[in-house]
């Protein structure tokens, strides 16, 4: 019996420490498990801060994109760039980057610049010499070219009155001639924004009139690029000025482009806007010859194309030469061989 009860003792003690042993053991392995999925979690953190920089800083992406990159554009320095625009851009237009920008994705209305995408549906939907009719122009607002009720022109002339004075008579008439009229015309100027990739692009009339228009800084660069590489269109938007006359050579029009910048620091186009909604609008073209660096040659200089579009700008003109001294002539040209 004596026995029995000393079996029994040593029995529960063993047990008491097993029982213990155990305990801790399970203990450090509770504390192994909380230390791992604590330095999971950090580490999952920091790869997604670091995902979100790349992001951040990741200049510009296409879908479907064709385009070779021979030089890469690369900033050397901006000093005190001040602009009162809401939104502004910096492309370049052979590699499409994104050298500079400001709200670049944020919609505005682009006013009249949405005559860009006006003229290169026109340019790609008519013949230059199509005559098309003026119908119904007294209803028209805004500025204008200065067409009559009733009165006939070719489409090319059409289109100086278009980008030049930026006629919103230009933009009706082109658009009203259109098979299916208006409503048909501005559906082609919204599937030419798709086609183009121009996702914050929104179009209601041809001439940008009306408010319920919008686009963004990116989107109307991305734009201008496409347009410039019609050279019809290259031709009507560096002309300062220009005479038209109508089908029979009896009426003349005389017209002067609104871009003060014209001709200045190698400005040659594109299109002025405004309206109180807008603001002031300026999308120009700029070549100016940048330095290049190869990685084995000496330094040498080579002309490059840069597109710069302001929105919603107190001072457009002010606000593009700034981004011209600052930005443009700042960018400097990596070369691969």
């Amino acid at each position: 019996m004596k026995d029995l009860r000393l079996l029994k003792k040593r029995i529960i003690k063993i047990l008491r420490n097993l029982s213990e042993h155990f305990s801790l053991y399970f203990i450090k392995i509770d504390h192994l498990i909380l230390i791992f999925l604590s330095l999971s979690l950090f580490i999952s953190v920091i790869i997604f801060y670091l995902t979100l920089q790349i992001q951040k800083n990741k200049l510009v992406s296409y879908e479907n994109s064709n385009i070779t990159i021979h030089d890469l554009p690369v900033f050397v320095g901006i000093d005190n760039l001040d602009i009162s625009a809401k939104s502004a851009i910096v492309l370049e237009k052979d590699s499409r980057t994104v050298v500079y920008s400001k709200n670049k994705d944020f919609r505005f209305s682009p006013a009249s610049s949405a005559k860009i995408m006006t003229a290169i549906v026109s340019l790609e939907n008519y013949r230059p010499d199509d005559v098309l009719e003026a119908a119904n122009i007294n209803i028209v607002k805004g500025s204008k070219m200065g067409l009559y009720e009733g009165e006939r022109m070719k489409m090319i002339d059409l289109l100086y009155g278009l980008l030049l004075p930026s006629g919103n008579d230009a933009a009706f008439v082109l658009a009203n001639n259109f098979p299916g009229g208006i409503s048909s015309y501005v559906a082609k100027m919204n599937d030419k924004s798709k086609e183009l990739h121009l996702y914050n692009t929104y179009f209601t009339d041809p001439s940008g009139f009306d408010d319920g228009n919008f686009t963004t800084a990116f989107d109307l660069a991305l734009l201008t690029s496409y347009a410039l590489n019609n050279k019809t269109f290259q031709d009507l938007v560096k002309t300062k000025m220009k005479i038209v006359y109508n089908d029979v050579g009896t009426v003349s029009h005389t017209l002067e482009n609104l871009n003060k910048l014209l001709s200045q620091n190698g400005v040659i186009g594109v299109k002025t806007g405004y309206t109180e909604e807008a603001g002031g609008v300026l999308v120009a073209s700029v070549v100016y010859k940048n330095r290049v660096s190869g990685f084995n040659d000496a330094f040498s200089s080579e002309d490059k194309t840069f597109i710069i579009v302001v929105l919603k700008s107190q001072d457009r003109f002010a606000d593009t030469q700034e981004l011209i001294s600052k930005v443009v002539k700042n960018v400097q040209l990596l070369k691969y061989n």
